[in-house]
């Protein structure tokens, strides 16, 4: 039987990136681990902000109208000093990922 080696060059374009398949499934699955809801420490967190700053965040006027679940939003905001926020994470993070502008005004 004969054998033939070659050498073949591949261009892969800078947006992706090879990794082991193991690797892969390892990063998906801790992808898939993250919290359905944050508290408003761990989306303050998130964001790097201080306690006042993100608290200011959450109520400025133009940014509450977006993230208030009432209004089809991804935060329930506490009625009473006894309740909570609900913050849903993935809706979240892409809030805060597609409004870059409106968040940074928001918070000058």
């Amino acid at each position: 039987m004969q054998e033939l080696q070659s050498q073949v060059t591949i261009q892969i374009p800078k947006e992706f990136v090879l990794v082991k398949a193991a690797e892969y499934k390892e990063l998906k699955e801790k992808a898939n681990e993250s919290p359905i809801v944050w508290t408003k420490k761990q989306a303050r967190e998130y964001m790097g902000l201080s306690l006042s700053k993100f608290s200011n965040f959450l109520y400025e006027h133009e940014i509450r109208k977006h993230l208030d679940f009432d209004k089809g939003g991804c935060v329930i905001y506490p009625v009473s000093k006894q309740d909570h926020y609900v913050i849903y994470t993935k809706e979240f993070k892409k809030f805060v990922n597609t409004h870059k502008r409106e968040v940074m005004n928001a918070l000058k």
